[in-house]
């Protein structure tokens, strides 16, 4: 079977601009929907929390996910947060981050002494900080906290670690307290892979782009 070299020179000629062009706009197709992910992604980040009862009768707070395409634009939103961007820098890729502001309140907290002081006194006061805020009653017959109010953020990082450069990948999330009188002594984290189609791949958008450029030129 002899090969015409200027046939194949021709079809070449005129398939190469098509899928050049069909794989630019593949490209500017991408980059727009980046875009608009982005601006979904910051507007999503503007919504306010959602509370609603949820099935064991609690109130639950709810919020969008705010998805990014790329790792600049979540490195934009995390630099704006000085928490989450330090614990951020622990992690050789962040997968995803979290941020929770909790605010523990008790209207009234009464402890009566068991034998009273015996002598008549009273002091009332109050107590504020960084941390927490309550108002206070003390006499001979017992201690009255009214009100007591603590609050923290809960900031939640979940990536990849590495020991050193070479080393080994560790799936980990990592969860702190702002607070410095709030402990955290467990934490459990799973995650559900869902893979990904293979018509959403981005080697089968190529190849569609291919194909069709070739069928156009031919």
């Amino acid at each position: 079977m002899q090969i015409n070299l200027s046939t194949l020179k021709d079809r070449a000629v005129r398939v190469i601009p098509s899928i050049l062009l069909i794989v630019a706009l593949c490209y500017l197709f991408q980059t727009c929907e980046s875009n608009k992910s982005y601006k979904a992604a910051l507007s999503a980040s503007q919504e306010e929390t959602k509370h609603l009862k949820n099935q064991l009768g609690r109130i639950t707070a709810s919020h969008e996910v705010i998805v990014f395409q790329n790792k600049a634009q979540q490195k934009q939103l995390i630099e704006k947060d000085a928490e989450l961007k330090a614990m951020a820098n622990e992690f050789a890729n962040v997968k995803s981050t979290v941020k929770i502001m909790t605010i523990t309140k008790f209207d009234t907290i009464r402890q009566t002494f068991e034998v009273p002081v015996p002598f008549d006194f009273e002091r009332i006061g109050s107590i504020e900080n960084e941390w927490y805020n309550l108002g206070y009653k003390i006499n001979q017959n017992g201690l009255e906290i009214e009100p007591f109010q603590t609050w923290t953020d809960i900031n939640v990082v979940t990536g990849f670690k590495k020991k050193w450069f070479l080393g080994k990948k560790y799936y980990t999330t990592d969860v702190t307290a702002t607070n410095p009188f709030i402990a955290i002594p467990e934490v459990k984290s799973t995650e559900v892979q869902i893979p990904v189609k293979w018509y959403e791949t981005t080697l089968f958008k190529i190849g569609v782009g291919v194909i069709g450029g070739y069928l156009i030129a031919k």
